[in-house]
């Protein structure tokens, strides 16, 4: 144990207010009617949220769903602003259903977005397939999803590593059932659980419900899965968090055994199994020793689980000061989304809590306060964290649930959004956008793209690790379904605080696969595609030379680019099995300007476009129309 915790207890909780009230500076400002955002849900559930970029523009979109109302798409207007574009888009659809979650993910590998959102249990679960024109369409039934359940959380992954995205969808309570004592009063509960779906994606088009085959039709009432490497092989294992976990069935972790095998449950050996009322999990390396630790939120004390590096986990709940068990009223408090994330820059990982009581009769088991504040914990550099909640204004206390993070502006440092049901029946459901000021306040960062080829195109279940200064940050691509109902945007963002260089960048590809980058600036947004040969170019390395390739249609490649003078360009376009099926050298004039490219007899669909200059060699993934 660290020194710091050998000082008396007296003396540790005299200075720490200090040191807070003396040196913190506010970086959180709450704006969602500035930018624009509405929200309504009377199902007393909450909405789910994800940030994605639906129109590949570089800019996170927002999706969040409506319980009984529709659904709304946000489109990023680039500028600190959304645009509500839900009809437009296609989305009317939602009316007439009640929606749960949403998770989105790239599923035909079109290079574009598609949505799954989770019903309540009259109708099938939806999929809305992504046009490329701003529209969707919804294609659910006739993909396979046929299966109703009352569910909650879609998760997104590759689990047979085969290019394509599976799908598990967490499902809830079919029939209630209680126990009683000798007076009546309910004591317990004996409900009756869906079984949960796991959709294998056969990559044409269709999806098949294979989740007794691979031994995870979990039916313990579950709210949300995370898909996550425990084990270090490289392939997905499944964890997943179910409600009523003292009474029905605890949080199982699922090891994938292979493509043809079913899973095996290692929750109780790995000391993960969490008897609680699960709603939601969060995974990050808060302690940077190199791997993945989970955080579980809960009706009542929520559990931070230790990851020892050797498939055990130890609860340091405590220890961590992140147990966030009663309100002010003294009630139980009630988590619901939750996420890892550095929201000051400092290098070093936070974490969110979204807090909102439900509705319960007096003598009840499951009382809980209806007015338990929304938490952020700061990370206080040894393993333990402040809540910061009041200096950063987030101590919201209107029943959260929803939550995700986003760097929706590019500017280095992400923002985050809670849905909210107020407690007063006469106001409004409601948003909270809190945009993060950090990146004003000098902390250096960078923000990371995966672009799978071989792999899924999202690059979920890809693992990056930056290198700084003989440290090392990890993080994951998530697929969605942690945070309860809700998706964190995908671009992996790294604070770095004083470093203005990383040593190297690693990205472990699902499957093993390994890219190193050297010496990379920071306060940057980078994309890095599979089979890369380089990533960018930093403007204070090789100011001259840039270029940028894109396929067009009826059958056109273009590259843009500015030259310092006069160079010859080679040209080369492959499909996705690494067979070269065009090569030219070009000629590039000296300036700004851009080359026409027209081969013959090429298919359409996606594509690599290599082009090598004197100094300069980038390669795109191209969608040929």
């Amino acid at each position: 144990m660290k020194e710091y915790f050998n000082k008396p207890f007296a003396l540790y909780l005299f200075l720490i207010p200090l040191i807070v009230l003396e040196s913190y500076a506010q970086n959180l400002e709450e704006v969602s009617q500035e930018i624009g955002l509405i929200y309504e849900d009377r199902t007393q559930v909450g909405g789910g949220v994800a940030f994605f970029d639906y129109d590949n523009d570089g800019f996170d979109d927002l999706y969040i769903t409506g319980g009984v109302a529709r659904d709304r798409l946000y489109h990023n207007n680039g500028n600190g602003s959304f645009e509500e574009v839900g009809l437009e888009a296609g989305l009317i659809k939602t009316q007439n259903h009640v929606t749960f979650g949403v998770a989105t993910g790239d599923l035909n590998n079109d290079g574009l977005r598609d949505i799954i959102v989770t019903t309540s249990g009259t109708s099938p679960n939806l999929l809305f397939q992504n046009k490329g024109d701003g529209t969707f369409v919804e294609i659910g039934k006739i993909t396979g999803l046929t299966e109703i359940a009352k569910s909650f959380s879609a998760s997104l992954g590759d689990v047979n590593q085969d290019g394509f995205l599976d799908i598990y969808i967490a499902n809830h309570l079919r029939y209630p059932n209680y126990l009683y004592d000798d007076d009546f009063n309910v004591i317990g509960f004996n409900h009756e659980c869906y079984e949960n779906f796991f959709y294998i994606n056969d990559g044409t088009g269709k999806f098949v419900n294979q989740a007794i085959d691979f031994g995870v039709n979990n039916n313990g009432c579950s709210f949300v899965s995370l898909f996550t490497d425990y084990d270090g092989d490289n392939d997905l294992d499944l964890y997943v968090v179910n409600d009523f976990g003292e009474w029905i069935k605890p949080n199982a972790f699922y090891i994938n055994n292979g493509p043809d095998e079913p899973c095996t449950d290692v929750a109780d050996l790995s000391g993960t199994e969490a008897k609680i009322y699960g709603m939601g999990v969060a995974s990050g390396d808060y302690d940077e020793d190199g791997d993945l630790d989970l955080y579980l939120t809960n009706m009542g004390r929520n559990l931070l689980l230790n990851n020892q590096g050797n498939g055990m986990y130890s609860d340091v709940t405590e220890l961590a000061g992140v147990e966030n068990t009663y309100a002010k009223d003294n009630l139980p408090a009630t988590g619901w989304g939750t996420g890892f994330f550095d929201f000051d820059n400092d290098t070093y990982l936070d974490l969110f809590v979204a807090n909102g009581g439900f509705y319960i009769p007096d003598n009840h088991p499951m009382q809980n306060s209806l007015r338990d504040s929304d938490k952020l914990y700061r990370n206080r550099r040894d393993g333990t964290f402040e809540d910061i909640s009041v200096l950063e204004h987030v101590a919201d206390s209107s029943r959260g649930n929803g939550f995700a993070y986003s760097d929706f502006d590019n500017d280095g440092d992400l923002d985050f959004i809670v849905t909210v049901l107020n407690t007063d029946p006469d106001s409004e459901d409601h948003i909270l956008f809190y945009k993060n000021n950090a990146s004003d306040q000098g902390g250096n960062w960078l923000n990371v793209k995966l672009e799978g080829v071989r792999n899924n195109l999202d690059g979920f279940g890809s693992k990056v690790r930056a290198y700084v200064d003989g440290r090392t940050f990890i993080r994951e691509v998530s697929g969605g379904g942690a945070s309860f109902l809700s998706q964190h945007s995908s671009k992996i963002h790294f604070g770095l605080g004083e470093y203005n260089r990383i040593d190297s960048l690693e990205i472990i590809w699902l499957g093993g696969k390994r890219q190193v980058f050297y010496d990379i600036s920071t306060n940057q947004n980078l994309t890095i595609a599979e089979e890369q040969i380089i990533t960018s170019i930093s403007p204070e390395d090789k100011p001259a030379s840039y270029l940028n390739g894109y396929g067009g249609n009826d059958r056109t490649l273009f590259i843009e680019y500015n030259l310092p003078g006069t160079s010859f360009a080679e040209v080369e376009l492959y499909d996705l099995s690494g067979k070269v099926i065009f090569k030219s050298f070009e000629r590039l004039e000296k300036g700004s300007g851009r080359k026409t490219i027209r081969p013959r007899t090429i298919h359409s669909g996606l594509h690599l476009l290599k082009i090598s200059t004197y100094n300069e060699v980038k390669v795109f993934k191209t969608l040929i129309r």
